[in-house]
């Protein structure tokens, strides 16, 4: 997240800040966890686990507008 300078929380940052956006905002309650949150901070989509070039992603943000 520092080489890329990403700013937003994340579960990887141990900060107070991410762990109650995580744990509390979203209920993040398995580790690894995606979550697609839409501009107005819903979640969009949700899944437990990893695939590498997971379709899930593209579809999500499709379905939100982005293509």
């Amino acid at each position: 997240m520092r080489k890329h300078s990403l700013t937003f929380p994340s579960v990887l940052d141990s900060s107070p800040t991410a762990s109650a956006t995580a744990l509390q905002k979203y209920h993040a309650n398995a580790v690894p966890i995606t979550y697609v949150i839409d501009r107005a901070g819903k979640i969009a989509m949700a899944w437990v686990g990893y695939q590498k070039d997971d379709p899930r992603v593209p579809e999500a943000l499709k379905k939100l507008g982005f293509e």
